[in-house]
C-alpha cells in the first residue's frame, strides 16, 4: 500500500474513532434530533452540487437513504444522549457487520457457512457480556438503541449493494435530502424549541456536529470509497478494525468511562468476530466464477 493511502486510511480511523466522543458532545450541547438534523443539513449543504437522478435504482437509493439517515442517526443519537458508559456503544455498533450479513441471507439469497455463522454467534454473544455487566445498570436503553440504529445502518447497507458505481457524494446527497426535513420535523414535535435554541448556540457547541457531517460522514466514507476502487476488501477491513477500539479508548479518555472486564472480554468478541465476518465475506467473493 502506498504511503498516500495508508495515510488516508489512518485518517478514516481517527475520523470514525472521533466520531465517538463527537456524538456524545453533540448531543451534551444540542437536543438529539436537532443535532441529527443539523448534522445532515451540513451534509446536504456540501454534496448538493453532486444529487442527480439515478434512473432504475432510485427505490434502493430512498430506502438507504431512510435507513442510514434520519432511523440510523435519530436513534444513535437518542442512544448517546441517554448513555453514560459511550466505549460500550462504541462497540456494540460494530454488530452493523453481521446484521448486514443475515440481512443479505434473508432478502439477497446469500449463502454463508459455519465460519460466518460462528462468527455471528461470538458477536451476539460479546454484546451480551457487555449489556450484563453490573458495572453498566442502567445502560439498558441506550444499549438496545444502538443495536437497533445497527440494524438499520445494516439494512442501508444491503440496499447499497444495488447503487454500485453511484458516486457517495450523491448517495450522501440524497440522505442529506431525505434525512433533513424529516429529522427537522421530528425535532419540531418531539423537542419543541430546540431549533429555536440551536440559533443561539457558540462554535464551541457546533463544532462536534460538524465534526460528524464532515469528517465521519464524508471524509470516512468517501475515503473508504477511494479505497476500496484501489485495493481488496480483504487488505482494507482488517486496518479498519483499529476504529471501534480507538474509539472506545477515546471515551475513556476524553469522557472518563470506565474499563471493566467485561467490556474486554466482550468488545474483543465483538471486533474479532467482524473481522471474521468481513474477511470470509471477501473469500467467498473472490471464490464466486465471474
Amino acid at each position: 500500500m502506498k504511503r498516500r493511502d495508508f495515510l488516508l486510511l489512518a485518517l478514516v480511523n481517527l475520523a470514525w474513532a472521533g466520531n465517538t466522543v463527537a456524538v456524545k458532545l453533540a448531543v451534551g450541547a444540542v437536543a438529539p434530533l436537532t443535532a441529527a438534523f443539523l448534522r445532515y443539513a451540513i451534509v446536504l449543504a456540501v454534496c448538493l452540487p453532486w444529487l442527480r437522478w439515478v434512473p432504475g435504482r432510485m427505490r434502493p437509493l430512498f430506502g438507504a437513504a431512510l435507513a442510514q439517515g434520519a432511523l440510523w442517526i435519530a436513534l444513535l443519537n437518542i442512544a448517546f444522549k441517554h448513555a453514560s458508559n459511550i466505549a460500550s456503544l462504541s462497540i456494540v455498533s460494530q454488530l452493523g457487520v453481521p446484521f448486514s450479513l443475515v440481512l443479505a441471507v434473508i432478502f439477497l439469497g446469500e449463502r454463508i457457512h459455519i465460519a460466518r455463522i460462528a462468527a455471528i454467534v461470538a458477536a451476539m454473544v460479546g454484546v451480551a457480556i457487555i449489556g450484563f455487566d453490573p458495572r453498566l445498570a442502567g445502560e439498558g436503553l441506550a444499549l438496545w438503541l444502538t443495536i437497533i440504529a445497527a440494524l438499520m445502518y445494516a439494512s442501508g447497507a444491503v440496499l447499497l449493494r444495488g447503487l454500485s458505481g453511484v458516486s457517495p457524494f450523491t448517495i450522501f446527497a440524497w440522505i442529506g435530502l431525505t434525512a433533513t426535513p424529516m429529522l427537522g420535523l421530528a425535532s419540531l414535535v418531539f423537542e419543541p424549541g430546540a431549533l429555536s435554541a440551536a440559533r443561539a448556540l457558540s462554535l464551541g457547541a457546533l463544532w462536534p456536529i460538524a465534526y460528524s457531517a464532515i469528517f465521519s460522514s464524508l471524509v470516512g466514507h468517501a475515503g473508504m470509497a477511494y479505497l476500496y476502487g484501489r485495493y481488496p476488501v480483504s487488505t482494507l477491513a482488517p486496518l479498519l478494525i483499529p476504529s471501534p477500539v480507538l474509539g472506545a479508548a477515546l471515551a475513556v479518555v476524553v469522557l472518563g468511562d470506565p474499563v471493566t472486564p467485561r467490556l474486554w472480554i466482550g468488545g474483543a468478541l465483538v471486533i474479532a468476530a467482524v473481522a471474521v465476518i468481513t474477511l470470509r465475506t471477501r473469500t467467498a467473493i473472490d471464490a464466486t466464477p465471474a
